[in-house]
């Protein structure tokens, strides 16, 4: 079974779900896990998941699938990846925040073996209340997010692929067995019995 990359907006919780996939078994799980920020590390300005070893995938080394395997982690146990650039996402170029999507990244990846799960966030559900209080902390302008969020989440479109799979995160917080169901499908794991503590300890963290 394959190594996993999520791919996610900053800000969108991406970091909880890959701890959250690891503790699956057959993953090789986060260490050093905290919620504290670190300014020294670059953390963002609010409480986050973060771990020893962030698992990142330079964008700026993924210009072909040799460079992408560079940095891959030689292991028995599965790795949950993410993207590392001005984005975690690849479903643009990382490189060039402001062009329309480019699926280079995307493209090379798919050469390879490797799962991909790409993250949506209802911006109806109260969960995309806290995702907008942590871009303010950028700075960034709230109209102009909250349009962008509701027309990305009615129109994008992922690729199809076997190794594709969307994660709408906003009902993993609702505790939605069938969302969590699909997910473990993917990933061909066994459920976690309590896999709903994980949820509150995203709650505790981030509401």
């Amino acid at each position: 079974m394959s190594d996993v990359l999520v791919s996610y907006y900053s800000g969108q919780f991406g970091d909880w779900l890959r701890y959250f996939i690891a503790e699956h078994d057959g993953f090789e799980k986060f260490t050093g896990i905290t919620t504290n920020i670190n300014e020294d590390r670059g953390d963002p300005p609010y409480p986050n998941f973060s771990f020893s070893d962030m698992k990142k995938l330079k964008a700026n080394r993924m210009g072909s699938v040799k460079e992408l395997q560079s940095q891959m982690i030689k292991s028995n146990l599965r790795q949950v990846y993410k993207v590392s650039g001005i984005s975690h996402s690849i479903a643009y170029n990382p490189d060039n925040y402001g062009a329309d999507w480019d699926w280079k990244y995307y493209d090379i990846i798919r050469q390879t073996n490797m799962s991909v799960i790409f993250v949506k966030l209802d911006p109806l559900h109260e969960l995309f209340e806290t995702y907008v209080k942590r871009k303010e902390a950028f700075n960034v302008p709230v109209d102009i997010l909250r349009y962008n969020n509701h027309k990305s989440f009615i129109h994008n479109k992922y690729p199809k692929h076997e190794l594709n799979h969307i994660v709408e995160i906003n009902n993993l917080l609702d505790c939605d067995d069938e969302e969590y169901k699909n997910l473990t499908k993917f990933l061909q794991v066994k459920p976690i019995s309590d896999w709903q503590k994980y949820i509150k300890e995203l709650e505790s963290v981030i509401l």
